[in-house]
């Protein structure tokens, strides 16, 4: 026992023995929680272990422990009330404050002590330190106020249903229907749904707090309080509050997305590309719009049970945007050509988009698909007009060259005749008084045949060029007719050889041609294999760098491969660096300067030699010279 000052102690009492006393003192030695003895003064008198520990004091310290001290000014002095004999005892929380100055949460139980007189002579005090239990009411406190907060601010409704009412929404919830908490709150949820409501929560209500499927994911349509539709996803499960099983509901209005999917819808069934929607696991088709039956021919039931292979041929090929070379059994994300096959066999090149997208909750590749072979027939007429734009500048060329002088020979021919017809009377008759007249080494009806003869001769030449250039025209307005006819190759050579022959002369020392005997007539357009061959050859030719520079063109039956010719145009040019070879055939891609450098050439020729099923090699030397080889199947079956 701790004992402040020299008094009776407080557990004295004249009716307990002395065995009595002592076990009371044990117990309030060995008491866990705190006892205080408090004089009328409010000085402690005595107090137990378990108090010190608490409050960090030593028994030292007690003579000078006022209870007053111990208290928070602001909590309630109970103390001198008891004293003042206006109460025997209280229960009240009060704040104690160590000796180390912190504060504790306590709650204190107080008894006054009497003498067998009635007097008043203390007051004993039990302590139950509340501390760690303020402290977790207080982290419930703000726990709750925080749900609370985000309750009241989540973006979504959030609904708990009793006994089919509505017991509990946050503002969100009212937003989105249109009520107030008051004119909610107590209804059933049935309010939300009208009579068609298949769910019928207030009829069903204790059949679906039975449900196996505790929680379920949906999205229903509903309406707000004006009666406009709404559409909304629901994600309801069975929970337990205040001691009784609820439906617990969060409410996402999706109304705008669903609006925004049907005008998605509706652009989808009317797109004039074929979209489908595929799965990315097995690349089942779920989706396709009506574009789709309408190209490949299948219905809708049979397309739904196929995948995009089926109706896929296999070609590796590259994705126009990563340059990487795709699977022939893969549907990568990405822009690609492929090939596809209709119900019938026809085959059909598309051009296919493909993105992963979130669709209905799951991932999906979308796939726009174009089917290009307009596009590829009107690519073809382009091959036609390059042709042309090809032989412009021929063309030009001769007409500056050739149309203009010869314009001046065929126009002034007719005015030296006219000035013979007037001269030769008057030689005529100086020829008769001088028979032995000589002119230029020739008797004088020798000279006057010569010079009609020359005359005529002048204006036959000159019409001849009127014809080469008209046959020049006539070529560069050829029909763009696909039609392949067979072919006779000398004949065909020969032509692209005159054509050729006066721009390449310009830029090379020689300008050599081998043709073959014996070649056979190969089935093709003749047109598109002469601009492709022109191309080549005006390639070669503006390849020149040297003084001794030269174009070979070679035609010659293709030993490696029977039944197909092989044509070699050779140049000992600049060549071709290594780093641009693999982009030669590329639209556009050109190493020239100025004008005359449009990059669609090789890109045209290529398509022309694969069109018709033949093919291009290119080999080169930097500094060296450059040697094209096409090889064309003799026919085309």
């Amino acid at each position: 026992m701790r004992r402040g000052r020299d008094i009776q102690p407080v557990v004295y009492s004249p009716n307990l023995d002395v065995d009595s006393e002592q076990k009371l003192r044990g117990i309030f030695e060995n008491a866990i929680v705190p006892i205080i003895a408090i004089g009328m003064d409010g000085r402690l008198i005595e107090a137990n272990p378990a108090f010190l520990k608490l409050l960090c004091y030593e028994p030292s310290d007690l003579p000078n422990l006022d209870i007053h001290d111990l208290s928070s000014p602001q909590d309630p002095n109970m103390f001198d009330r008891v004293v003042a004999g206006e109460i025997d005892s209280y229960m009240v929380e009060k704040h104690y404050r160590r000796k180390d100055g912190q504060v504790l949460d306590v709650i204190v139980s107080a008894s006054a002590l009497k003498d067998p007189q009635g007097r008043l002579h203390s007051v004993v005090v039990v302590i139950q330190d509340m501390t760690q239990f303020k402290a977790l009411e207080r982290n419930l406190i703000e726990e709750k106020q925080l749900f609370e907060s985000l309750l009241r601010n989540l973006p979504v409704g959030v609904t708990y249903v009793r006994e089919a009412k509505i017991a509990y929404t946050n503002p969100a919830f009212c937003r989105i229907f249109g009520y107030s908490e008051s004119e909610i709150l107590g209804r059933s949820p049935d309010i939300l749904f009208g009579p068609e409501n298949p769910v019928k929560f207030e009829k069903n209500f204790p059949r679906l707090l039975r449900s196996k499927t505790r929680t379920l994911h949906s999205e229903m349509e509903a309406h707000n309080k004006t009666r406009e539709r709404l559409f909304i996803e629901a994600l309801t499960t069975v929970g337990y509050i205040d001691g009784q099983d609820c439906l617990i509901g969060i409410v996402n209005d999706i109304t705008a997305r669903k609006q925004l999917e049907a005008r998605y819808r509706l652009l989808f069934e009317a797109a004039n590309d074929i979209i489908l929607m595929i799965d990315p696991e097995d690349l089942k088709i779920f989706d396709a719009n009506p574009k789709a039956i309408e190209v490949y021919g299948y219905s809708r039931r049979e397309l739904l049970k196929m995948s995009v292979m089926d109706i896929t041929l296999a070609a590796p090929t590259k994705n126009s945007i990563s340059g990487k070379t795709i699977s022939e059994t893969a549907w990568p994300v990405g822009v690609y050509p492929r090939v596809q096959a209709r119900k019938n066999g026809e085959q059909i090149p598309v051009e296919v988009s493909s993105a992963l997208v979130d669709w209905q909750g799951k991932k999906a590749i979308i796939s726009i698909i174009r089917d290009v072979t307009e596009q590829r027939r009107l690519q073809q007429q382009l091959m036609q007009a390059d042709k042309l734009a090809s032989l412009g500048s021929l063309v030009a060329g001769i007409a500056h060259e050739i149309n203009n002088p010869n314009n001046f020979i065929t126009f002034n021919i007719p005015i030296l005749e006219d000035y013979w017809k007037e001269v030769f009377p008057i030689l005529d008759k100086y020829a008769e008084k001088n028979s032995e007249w000589m002119l230029l080494g020739m008797t004088y009806p020798e000279f006057k045949t010569d010079v009609l003869k020359l005359l005529n001769n002048m204006e036959h030449g000159s019409d001849r060029i009127n014809g080469i250039v008209s046959e020049l025209r006539d070529f560069a307005r050829i029909q763009r007719d696909e039609h392949r006819t067979p072919v006779d190759v000398h004949s065909m050579v020969n032509r692209v050889v005159t054509l050729t022959d006066k721009q390449v002369g310009k830029q090379v020392s020689s300008y050599q041609v081998e043709i073959a005997s014996n070649l056979p007539e190969i089935i093709v357009n003749p047109a598109r294999i002469e601009q492709m061959l022109i191309n080549l050859i005006l390639n070669a030719a503006q390849a020149a760098d040297k003084k001794n520079s030269y174009v070979k063109l070679k035609v010659m039956q293709n030993l490696l491969k029977p039944n197909h010719i092989l044509f070699e145009v050779e140049d000992n040019g600049c060549g071709i660096e290594e780093a641009v070879k693999s982009r030669i055939f590329d639209p556009f891609f050109t190493t020239k300067e100025g004008p005359e450098g449009t990059g669609l050439g090789l890109s045209i020729s290529y398509g022309i030699v694969q069109d018709h099923g033949g093919q291009i090699t290119v080999d080169s030397t930097p500094g060296i010279g450059t040697m094209v080889r096409v090889t064309l199947p003799v026919s085309r079956g």
